[in-house]
């Protein structure tokens, strides 16, 4: 009976398929480091930049005032104001009136005893109409209550002859009115003026604080999340790391000899590189001593270290043998 073809390709057959199947694996696991390695300069690049972020950061010293800010500051401005014009307003309103000369200027003008008052003066004014609106709470800025007490007098000057009884009684109050504003409501303003100021630096630094806070909240947040992808990439390295394992293939005893033979013809330093990275992998192998002229031996046991790392160091001394300066070749003998 003749043999079974099939079944006497079965061994071939067997190792064909398993050798597809480990060119899939490695170029799956080619593929997934090179997703991790994007990912990894991702996080490099971003570490980088909010490093770059923080050394350049400096506090800021004062921020912009929003419409609130405004209203809040125009609002205080406006009560202080207010408070100025009830209480320093009315006091030299009331130091004028008691004046012995302030008679004249106490009600309105008599229009039907001089019948022309309306043609000169446009806008009349009086002391008792501005006691008046003081009472009532018309007047909310001091600037208003001053131009109306300046108004009585400039109305008087501007329809009486100059150097007349009522003229020299108008600039006489009116200079005394000055000499209050600059004892009682100068300085008042200068204060208020001062308080303005004050609060609006104190909201500035207040809403610049606020906004350098949202900025670190921001950077330690994004810090947060660089620090959970490098988790993310350090398990996803160390699982890729068990696949290069499993799949990477042994050294037999004669590439092991190999790559002991081309070590030692590396330079020194290159020598000490590529022991060095061996011994990273596994520090417990790692074992030197000093020699009688004083120089440093490394003794590496190749049998101890597993296939991937022997793979690696293999690559290793391959780039390090390439890169490696050729020697110069000996200068011809003289004829």
């Amino acid at each position: 009976m003749p043999p079974d073809t099939d079944q006497g390709n079965l061994p071939a057959q067997n190792s064909e398929r398993l050798g597809r199947v480990r060119a899939y694996k490695l170029w799956n696991l080619h593929k997934k480091l090179a997703d991790l390695s994007s990912q990894v300069e991702a996080a490099v690049f971003e570490a980088r930049q909010m490093i770059a972020w923080k050394h350049a950061q400096r506090p800021r010293l004062v921020a912009e005032l929003t419409e609130d800010d405004k209203q809040a500051l125009e609002h205080a401005r406006r009560v202080r104001l207010a408070d100025i014009t009830q209480k320093t307003c009315m006091g030299i309103l009331k130091h004028v009136m008691q004046h012995k000369w302030a008679f004249p200027f106490n009600t309105p003008v008599d229009t039907t005893r001089f019948v022309d008052y309306l043609k000169v003066v446009k806008e009349p004014m009086d002391l008792g109409t501005i006691r008046t609106r003081m009472e009532a709470g018309y007047y909310r800025d001091p600037k208003d209550f001053w131009d109306d007490l300046n108004l009585v007098f400039d109305n008087a000057k501007k329809y009486n002859p100059t150097g007349s009884d009522c003229f020299l009684m108008a600039q006489t109050l009116q200079e005394v009115a000055q000499e209050r504003y600059e004892k009682t409501l100068g300085p008042r303003l200068a204060e208020e003026a001062a308080a303005q100021q004050r609060e609006e630096a104190m909201i500035r630094r207040r809403r610049a604080d606020a906004l350098d806070g949202a900025d670190n909240e921001a950077v330690e947040r994004q810090c947060g999340q660089v620090l959970a992808l490098i988790d993310e990439l350090h398990a996803a390295l160390s699982e890729a790391k068990s696949e290069a394992a499993y799949l990477c293939e042994p050294l037999n005893l004669d590439e092991k000899q190999a790559l002991a033979d081309a070590m030692l013809k590396l330079p020194a330093a290159q020598l000490e590189a590529a022991a060095a990275f061996a011994f990273s992998r596994h520090p417990r192998q790692q074992a030197s001593q000093i020699s009688e002229e004083g120089h440093r031996k490394v003794q590496m046991n190749l049998s101890h270290y597993d296939a991937l790392t022997l793979r690696q160091l293999e690559h290793l001394v391959k780039v390090c043998a390439s890169s490696a300066p050729e020697p110069e070749a000996p200068a011809p003998a003289p004829a």
